[in-house]
C-alpha cells in the first residue's frame, strides 16, 4: 500500500477505479470523476467527467469495450435521485440512459456484466 498526494480537491470522496489509463476518482459533492495520472506518489489531473444529471454518486462502475481497452461508459448509482444513470466516459455531460427500479432508494453500488449492451 502507498499513499498518493492528490492534486485535486475532493470535497466528498466517492469511488476510485482504474479506467485503463488513469485513476478515476469520484467526488460525490461536485458530481465529477477526475482522471488522475499517477507519477511516483503524486497525481496530476488529466481530465474531468462531469455527471450533469447526478446528485450523489457514491460508487460508480466503469465499463470497458474489451479487456485491454480504456473504459467507455460510466454507471452511476445516484443516492440523491434514487436511480442509476449511464454516461459516456470520459466525456460525461448529460446521462444517456437511466435505470429506474420499483422502490429504489439510495442505490450506492453497481455490478455490470461483460454484456456489451451498455
Amino acid at each position: 500500500m502507498r499513499n498518493l498526494l492528490v492534486s485535486q480537491t475532493i470535497y466528498f470522496p466517492g469511488g476510485v477505479e482504474w479506467d485503463g489509463k488513469y485513476l478515476a476518482v469520484g467526488d460525490q459533492d461536485t458530481s465529477n470523476v477526475y482522471q488522475l495520472a499517477v507519477i511516483n506518489e503524486k497525481t496530476m489531473v488529466k481530465g474531468t467527467t462531469a455527471l450533469d444529471d447526478a446528485g450523489d454518486v457514491v460508487q460508480f462502475w466503469l465499463v470497458r469495450d474489451g479487456p485491454k481497452t480504456r473504459a467507455v461508459r460510466l454507471v452511476a448509482p445516484d443516492t440523491y435521485n434514487h436511480d442509476v444513470e449511464l454516461y459516456r466516459y470520459p466525456a460525461g455531460g448529460r446521462s444517456i440512459g437511466t435505470f429506474l427500479g420499483v422502490d429504489m432508494y439510495e442505490p450506492v453500488g453497481a455490478a455490470v456484466t461483460p454484456d456489451k449492451a451498455l
